[in-house]
């Protein structure tokens, strides 16, 4: 009965006789109408590519790396005789060269891939487009309005959400 009452609450219809099926089916196109599960989607993958699966492949890599090598090579076996210490050697050495490629990608890459994300982007060349028609004077009022009214909601945009 509680989830009855929670999602009439969403429903904004002026008939009176909500039926169930009516009800649910208004509340799940405000949800979608207001991206609520593409936004949680977006921050699954985020969530579990940029954090969780990072951690763990690197808890992996390094198990994996002293199983495979440090065990069954004599030398190395007696310099990190514990998991531990090769996992401290590890990413101290690890850290440092990470920044450095994180660098290199940022003074080089970064620049490349926004370039194409840019030229494949159908919204922000027709926003070019109407920026040199504006500066041409061969966009229309109408054009221009709903240029300035786009650029309006996406600065009101809350991506907190």
């Amino acid at each position: 009965m509680k989830i009855f009452i929670f999602v009439s609450m969403f429903c904004h219809s002026k008939e009176k006789n909500y039926t169930p099926k009516l009800l649910i089916t208004n509340f799940l196109i405000r949800i979608m109408g207001n991206n609520f599960i593409r936004r949680r989607w977006d921050d699954f993958r985020k969530g579990h590519t940029v954090y969780l699966i990072f951690t763990l492949s690197f808890v992996n890599f390094i198990l994996i790396f002293q199983r495979l090598l440090i065990e069954r090579v004599p030398i190395l076996d007696e310099i990190f005789p514990s998991l531990w210490l090769f996992a401290i050697v590890f990413v101290i050495a690890y850290i440092p060269i990470a920044i450095l490629l994180g660098r290199w990608h940022r003074r080089t890459q970064v620049r490349i891939e926004t370039h194409l994300q840019l030229m494949n982007n159908p919204f922000m060349a027709r926003n070019f487009r109407i920026l040199l028609d504006m500066i041409d004077g061969k966009a229309s009022k109408e054009e221009i309005e709903n240029y300035r009214k786009k650029l309006r909601s996406i600065e009101k945009k809350d991506f907190s959400e």
